[in-house]
């Protein structure tokens, strides 16, 4: 009886340990200062820019700026938090920070944060949250299995968010 549970115990932990071990796997990886088209669509509304993302110290580091030169925001994804360096006001809300928090650390620290829903040769298609926190994640490949584009969308607020290699 004892050895039954134990045998149990050493499985169950065999199976935590092996889902923690899982190494992080990035959509994109900045190795130095890498730039991307994003395309930012929110209730009817369009803007497109340059998202430049490179490695830091502290961790990846994103500045999201249009074509012209306004910055709308500059994050650092630090281990355990989202550093604000600077952002235009309307996107100074906390739920506002806390989803584009989730969005870039998907893209950029760890794409297992959405689980897998569906998977071609081609794409892969991950979701995580619900409700308003919904986001669904498509990530297109080359037949190299090398990213093309990376579509974000959160269905219930009408946000998308399209980022693809410059």
């Amino acid at each position: 009886m004892a050895s039954s549970v134990f045998n149990k115990a050493i499985l169950i932990l065999i199976v935590c340990f092996s889902a923690v071990c899982t190494s992080a796997q990035p959509v994109f990886t900045p190795n130095k200062t890498d730039k991307y088209n994003i395309q930012i669509d929110a209730r009817g509304s369009h803007l497109s820019g340059m998202l430049i993302a490179r490695p830091t110290n502290d961790g990846p580091r994103a500045v999201v700026a249009s074509y012209i030169g306004l910055t709308l925001f500059d994050y650092t994804l630090t281990a355990d938090s989202l550093r604000v360096n600077s952002s235009v006001a309307p996107l100074r809300r906390k739920k506002l920070e806390q989803l584009l928090d989730n969005d870039l650390r998907i893209i950029f620290v760890d794409e297992n944060r959405a689980r897998l829903k569906s998977q071609t040769a081609t794409m892969r298609r991950r979701k995580s949250g619900h409700l308003f926190g919904k986001t669904v994640v498509l990530i297109n490949t080359d037949a190299g299995q090398n990213v093309e584009t990376v579509t974000i969308k959160h269905p219930l607020i009408r946000l998308k968010i399209s980022i693809g290699k410059l």
